[in-house]
């Protein structure tokens, strides 16, 4: 059941880490300051 937790928990900072990669790439330099996104 652990494993199961850890697994989940990877894949949603995989997911957070994608996400944030792709507003990076719109936008570098207001990808710091822009919390709308």
């Amino acid at each position: 059941m652990a494993d199961d937790v850890v697994i989940n928990k990877a894949a949603t900072i995989e997911r957070y880490v994608a996400r944030a990669r792709e507003e990076y790439a719109v936008n570098p330099a207001t990808f710091a300051h822009d919390f709308t996104r």
